[in-house]
């Protein structure tokens, strides 16, 4: 209030020696008339001023009231006298950012750096102009001189966080987001860039208790909910994850995802009733690239329940849909062998996962000493 205050006197103080009426002046400023106030001003000096301060009135009066190019021609002619003014480049600046003019923005800006090489908001703002233009090599080095000089700036240290994670430097990223929750630890914008990293870097527990804390703040996106909820099933607390996944159903945006994590807690939860009628919805719900895993788990639930028909079923219809689950065939093989006692039939399965899988991986060396001793055991008792 005091600004204003402050411009209305110097403006009533300038323009009294032009016999303007003072009190029609302080009527447009107060009720921010700003176009009438331009077409005043223009009224008294029909044919342009060269006091400096008088377009500088006028240009901003037409900043003011939308007319951006009127605005813009007011201030170059400022810039022509003073170059290196920095409230004429900013303006300039903020208008080629309304237009849409990035590269001119970062011109302008570039000229102040060129004055102050340190200035945050103007770092900030080059950076804000480079993500605009798609530039993500010099946003990332803005953002980082910006980091550097204010490490507490939210709308930076997200910025920046969120180019570190596109660059899978997601423990820089994470140090960059605690610095500056270090300042605001209720700042939501942090604390979901904070949730992101939490979660694409596996660090589940952290992604809870970042979660938790949106939601207390009353964070009820469907995004934070559903990271949430699959930090709750990979800390184990499966009816957590149900519950919050069934918030998202009522929401209609539930989608695959929705669906398998919480046919996954409820087996693990025991219900594989339950467990069998979500997976199938995510079946219902779901895309090629995903239906073989969702015929996968629950072809592990029919073997669960004993019903060995319908869970080879279920399996050779994750093969149908994802031929590269050769862990599969190892299923299969070993139903048809210790369930079904069709040997030859299991030989024929266990042939095929030993064909395809990884000799270097350890998690498969177990399943392929197994496969390879069961091969020849009834290859030889044939």
């Amino acid at each position: 209030m005091r600004s204003i205050t402050l411009t209305v006197f110097l403006l009533i103080g300038f323009f009294a020696k032009a016999q303007i009426d003072d009190a029609k002046l302080l009527d447009f400023i107060e009720t921010q008339r700003y176009a009438e106030l331009a077409n005043y001003i223009e009224s008294i000096y029909p044919n342009g001023n060269e006091d400096s301060k008088m377009v500088s009135r006028l240009a901003y009066a037409y900043y003011m009231s939308g007319n951006l190019l009127k605005a813009e021609n007011n201030y170059l002619k400022l810039l022509q006298k003073d170059s290196l003014s920095f409230s004429t480049l900013n303006s300039l600046a903020n208008i080629a950012n309304k237009r849409g003019n990035y590269p001119h923005m970062v011109n302008y800006y570039q000229k102040i750096l060129n004055i102050d090489s340190a200035n945050f908001y103007i770092i900030k703002q080059t950076a804000f102009a480079y993500q605009q233009m798609d530039n993500e090599d010099k946003e990332f080095e803005y953002l980082k001189k910006a980091s550097r000089i204010n490490s507490t700036d939210p709308e930076v240290a997200y910025d920046f966080s969120r180019r570190l994670m596109y660059m899978i430097k997601l423990k820089e990223a994470d140090s960059v987001l605690n610095m500056a929750l270090a300042a605001d630890s209720s700042n939501m914008l942090l604390l979901k860039g904070s949730l992101s990293i939490n979660y694409s870097s596996d660090n589940f527990n952290e992604a809870v208790r970042r979660g938790e804390t949106l939601m207390n703040l009353g964070d009820s996106s469907n995004e934070t909910k559903n990271k949430l909820a699959q930090s709750y099933y990979y800390t184990n607390q499966f009816q957590k994850c149900i519950s919050l996944m069934e918030q998202i159903i009522k929401s209609d945006a539930a989608n695959e995802t929705t669906f398998y994590f919480i046919g996954l807690s409820y087996r693990r939860l025991k219900n594989l009733d339950k467990s069998n009628e979500s997976l199938n919805a995510a079946i219902e719900a779901g895309i090629s690239n995903n239906l073989g895993i969702y015929y996968q788990e629950l072809g592990k639930n029919r073997e669960e329940l004993n019903q060995f028909s319908s869970s080879i079923y279920n399996y050779k219809k994750a093969l149908e849909f994802n031929n590269k689950l050769n862990i599969v065939n190892y299923s299969i093989a070993r139903i048809y062998d210790a369930k079904l006692k069709k040997t030859k039939t299991a030989l024929g399965f266990y042939k095929q996962y030993v064909k395809n899988a990884d000799k270097k991986s350890k998690y498969d060396r177990p399943f392929i000493e197994y496969s390879t001793s069961r091969i020849q055991e009834l290859s030889s008792s044939k």
